[in-house]
This record gives C-alpha cells, structure tokens and sequence, in this order.
C-alpha cells in the first residue's frame, strides 16, 4: 500500500519533535544527550535495515532472501556474544566460567608464561589472546546455531503458511525475539552452572545422572528463554495495540488477517525460544567437551 506523505503534516511532526527535545534539554540534560543518540542510532540502522528489505524485495529472488537471513545472523550473533561478554565483565567475572573454560585455560597458561620473564611475556600475551579468540569464536557459534535452530524451525513451518512475499518481516521478527532469548538464555545457564557448582556435584555423588543435576540450570534458563515474548505478551491490548498489528493496518491488511497473523507469529516465536533454547545450552556442552 502506497501512501502520498504531505509534507506540512511531516514537516509539522519534525518541529513538535524539536519543541519537545527543546523542552527535555531543559529538563534533563545528560539524559536528552542519550535520548538523541539512541534516536540517531535506531534512525540509522532502520535506514539500514529499510535499504536491505528494499534491495530484497526489487531484487524478488530467493538467494537474495538467503542472503539477507544470513546477514542478519551474523548480526544478530555479533550483538549476542557483545551483551554476553559484556555483563560477564561487568558483573566482574572471570572468562574460565561456563562456555570459555577451555579459552581461558590457554589464558592462564599464557599469563603464567608471562611471568616467568619478559623473554617470554610476548608468547604468554599471544598465547592468551589466541584462548580469548577461541572462547569468543565457540561462543559465537554457540548463538549462531542457537538462532538458527529456532528460525529454521518456527520460520520454516510459518513459511509454508504465508506467502514467500513475507519471508524478510517474518524471520526479522523471529530474529528480534530470538536476539534478546538466546543471549538470557545462555547468561542465565552460564551464572546457574557457576552457583550451582556444588549442588551438582552432590548430586552426582548420591547417585543422579549428568542430566539430573543439569536439570535445575536448564529449567532456569529456558524460563529465561520464553521472558521476552511472555513480557510482550503480558501487554493490555485492549489498551496498548501490538506494534505489528498495527503495522499491518497501515499496509493494508484486513484486521481478521492481522489477527491471525500476529496469533500464528506469536506461537512461531514461542516454538523458536524454546527450540533456540534447548539448542544453545547442548551446543553449550558440545564445545566443552569438544
């Protein structure tokens, strides 16, 4: 559905926009600086991410659909591993705890070098930075097969439903939900493994299977798998009408077709939590014990 923008009507969105940036400065000036950096970032990256569709779509073949996903991916996992490694620094832990234990094991190993003289600090330096490089890469992979696990299952069964035209918005919000549970899911699982250390191992000595013990840090990290979709969905539509409801409105949809729509992308996005889920916490345990 095309529309005929007028130009007063944007021209009078973008001046109310500035009044009231104007108004928030005065209000709060380290927090407008936030603001329009967060607003300069989305603005980009929805350009970026309007450009692509816009490519995908005039170019209407499937290995440019492919090709989008896969850029998307990578994406997707980059930020993922970013959020990881990054509250694991900040909340001051040290690299050897769940996935990275056998990346930061040649990290010690290159930090003990270092120490025994300067001869061989540069080997115990390059030594460790190649265990960070191994840590990050399986962590990588971990999320990369965690995402599309759950977009090849819930994506592929909801593309035999809706037509081809609605690959790139389908997995794209499969791939926002997925994003955000996959990596609670695995920091989640990660900071359970670590407190639970002991219980596990009293577990396995009063006779309890490997699975057994892992069962609590699983349950932990699944529940944390489903949040994001259960907080979106814990919204009073009555009140607060789904973005993508409304979305489709303004393409054009009829409000039954909406419905049905947002109910079966719903369910597609459960499946894929789940799926993402159990799939990121074996390939979790596939690279330790690689």
């Amino acid at each position: 559905m095309n529309y005929e923008l007028s130009f007063w009507g944007i021209a009078l969105t973008l001046v109310l926009w500035l009044l009231a940036v104007a108004l928030f400065l005065l209000i709060d000036r380290r927090e407008m600086r936030r603001v329009l950096r967060v607003s300069a970032l989305m603005a980009v990256q929805l350009v970026a991410v309007g450009g692509g569709a816009w490519v995908v779509y005039k170019m209407h073949v499937w290995w440019a659909c492919l090709l989008w996903l896969v850029v998307m991916l990578v994406l997707a996992t980059a930020w993922c591993v970013h959020e990881i490694r990054g509250e694991r620094q900040a909340s001051g832990k040290t690299a050897g705890h769940g996935l990275l234990m056998k990346g930061d094991a040649l990290a010690m190993k290159g930090e003990a070098l270092a120490m025994k003289g300067e001869t061989l600090a540069m080997k115990g330096e390059a030594l460790a930075m190649k265990g960070e490089a191994l840590a990050m890469m399986r962590e990588a992979l971990v999320v990369a097969g965690g995402l599309l696990a759950g977009c090849a299952v819930a994506g592929g069964s909801l593309m035999l439903t809706l037509p081809g035209g609605c690959f790139v918005p389908v997995f794209g919000v499969l791939l926002a939900f997925l994003s955000v549970s996959v990596k609670q899911t695995l920091q989640t699982y990660q900071r359970s493994m670590l407190h639970t250390e002991a219980h596990r191992q009293y577990l396995l000595a009063n006779g309890a299977t490997r699975l057994e013990s892992l069962m609590p840090s699983v349950r932990r990290a699944l529940r944390a798998a489903v949040q994001p979709q259960l907080k979106t969905m814990a919204q009073p539509l009555l009140v607060a009408m789904p973005l993508l409801f409304a979305g489709m409105l303004l393409g054009g949809a009829s409000p039954v077709g909406a419905v049905v729509v947002v109910l079966l992308l719903m369910a597609a996005t459960f499946v894929a939590s789940v799926v993402a889920g159990v799939a990121a916490i074996y390939l979790t345990h596939s690279a330790l014990n690689a």
